[in-house]
């Protein structure tokens, strides 16, 4: 006839690896061995979590035997550099492919906490946008007094230029080259100007509201810009020939980027 059919042998004792260090677990068992374990399964010495513990400690740059004595001091559990070295084997290859990945050709970068080394004077009143190129070599700022000035960077004494002129400013940008740029004003209008003599190039009626900023795009051939009423548009910055245009849903809006 047929065997005994299947039932509970016990538990067995089992110690693994988790947040809080090593632990001892009672596993449940069957006389036939088919009780399949779901959270810690069968012949696993590690909790889920702790390698992934291990790797970002790794990406870190934190050494095998660092990590392995920062492991010992926090959760008292002794492992070996080789064990460590095991479970980073892991993710070299995603390693690899990340260090080997093509590079931008540039990353901007915003830093919201500097130490000011100089002062510069030269507004009358409160200035609302700073534009630089991709080479830093110089900064556009716009002001209520109705300017726009260059400031060259690279100078032990900085000195500005008015390179242009206008009713209350708001928007500003500059192309990547650093040859030309546009300001925009409360009336709507956008002035494009030629950095390199200092002078205004052209300037046409844009929006019927306050134009809020500027952005060039298509490597400086165009020219976005957006107005506080939720107008977008789209120009040809060498003409001034509008390409699109469109609403956004709502007001207020004073933003854009390319």
């Amino acid at each position: 006839g047929e065997g005994p059919a299947n039932c509970r042998n016990g538990f067995s004792k089992k110690t693994v690896i988790g947040h809080s260090g090593e632990m001892e677990l009672a596993m449940p068992r069957d006389r036939q061995s088919s009780f399949e374990p779901m959270l810690v399964e069968k012949w696993q010495k590690r909790m889920p979590g702790f390698d992934q513990k291990i790797i970002a400690l790794y990406a870190r740059g934190m050494s095998v035997r660092d990590i392995a004595a920062l492991l010992e001091e926090q959760y008292r559990v002794e492992v070996s550099p080789a064990f460590i070295s095991s479970v980073t084997d892991a993710v070299h290859a995603e390693v690899t492919e990340w260090q080997n990945r093509p590079l931008e050709k540039m990353y901007p970068l915003v830093f919201f906490d500097a130490l000011r080394v100089r002062m510069f004077e030269g507004h009358t009143d409160t200035v609302y946008c700073v534009a630089m190129p991709a080479d830093g070599r110089f900064a556009l700022t716009n002001s209520d007094d109705g300017t726009v000035r260059r400031w060259e960077l690279g100078a032990s004494d900085v000195k500005s230029v008015v390179v242009c002129e206008g009713k209350l400013l708001s928007g500003l940008a500059v192309t990547a080259d650093g040859s030309r740029a546009a300001a925009g004003d409360e009336s709507g209008n956008i002035q494009l100007i030629d950095i390199s003599a200092d002078r205004k190039l052209r300037e046409w009626k844009a929006h019927e509201n306050t134009l809020g900023n500027l952005a060039f795009v298509a490597e400086g051939h165009e020219l976005l810009s957006v107005a506080n009423n939720g107008a977008l548009s789209r120009w040809d910055a060498k003409t001034g020939r509008l390409i699109a245009q469109c609403k956004v849903p709502f007001e207020g809006l004073y933003g854009v980027a390319a």
